[in-house]
């Protein structure tokens, strides 16, 4: 049988599958078992080559394969931040080119570097002053960059963006459902750092003297959070987040404080939300 005849039928789960399989070398393991991803790999990818990240998902690898991959990973990385001068995407950030400042934000986002975090918070502040529609992917870019770069001083930017009044104006499109910053920029990005900072500034606007558009779309927003089932929220954009066990306490007290909110629609929101956390 040619050799990749054997692969396909080792990875179909076929008679040639006799023992343990390593994702990342595609061999069968000589020891009783593979591993799962050791501490400190946070993402279940493997790195391919030196200076190249790979996305060929891993669940399960063997002891060499996960040594390689935390090596290479850190070969990888220092030569990606060689080749992505933090300055340079900075100063992309205030380029002409729309294009140009999309890409900047996105490699920003993955250098993480806290000298970005000023650029950042200014180039959202210029977007948000003037929002325009046809940007939109480039502010949720600029977001989602300060959010991976993280630190207090992100967190807190976010977190005040999302209880302004400013963040809570539908931007209309005559192609598609209206935008609203605050749930389609702001609560995504402060979803990346964790369940209780992105659902602590929602459910104070849900019971704060805001109104009633702001609290019927706040409670909206949150209806559509538990649509993600017991695992994560349901949350739009490239993150997954995880419900713990407090952000999960902190939804539903802050849910049962709304049930008997002044709006008839406020309160047909929170009986879906809580009814919907009650099959989890």
């Amino acid at each position: 049988m040619n050799w990749w005849k054997t692969l396909r039928t080792a990875l179909a789960g076929g008679e040639k599958h006799t023992g343990p399989w390593c994702d990342a070398c595609r061999r069968r393991v000589p020891g009783p078992v593979t591993k799962p991803p050791p501490p400190g790999v946070l993402s279940p990818f493997y790195v391919g080559a030196p200076g190249r990240v790979g996305s060929t998902v891993v669940r399960e690898a063997c002891e060499d394969c996960w040594r390689r991959h935390r090596e290479l990973t850190a070969e990888g990385e220092a030569d990606y931040r060689r080749k992505h001068p933090v300055g340079k995407y900075v100063a992309a950030l205030r380029d002409r080119d729309l294009s140009v400042r999309e890409d900047a934000a996105r490699v920003l986002a993955s250098l993480r570097d806290p000298r970005a975090v000023e650029p950042l918070i200014t180039a959202i502040r210029s977007e948000m002053h003037h929002p325009r529609v046809e940007r939109s992917y480039h502010v949720s870019a600029l977001m989602f960059a300060l959010a991976d770069t993280g630190g207090e001083e992100a967190r807190r930017f976010l977190d005040a963006l999302l209880r302004a009044p400013a963040s809570w104006r539908e931007l209309h499109r005559p192609d598609f459902y209206p935008l609203v910053p605050a749930v389609d920029w702001v609560a995504p990005a402060l979803a990346v750092l964790g369940d209780t900072v992105m659902l602590r500034p929602l459910l104070d606007l849900l019971a704060e003297d805001r109104p009633d558009p702001v609290r019927r779309t706040t409670a909206q927003h949150l209806v559509r959070l538990t649509n993600g089932g017991a695992g994560r929220w349901s949350v739009d954009g490239p993150v997954v987040c995880e419900i713990t066990a407090e952000g999960r306490r902190m939804f539903t007290a802050g849910m049962r404080a709304a049930a008997d909110d002044a709006d008839e629609t406020v309160r047909r929101y929170v009986r879906s939300a809580l009814a919907q956390v009650g099959t989890w």
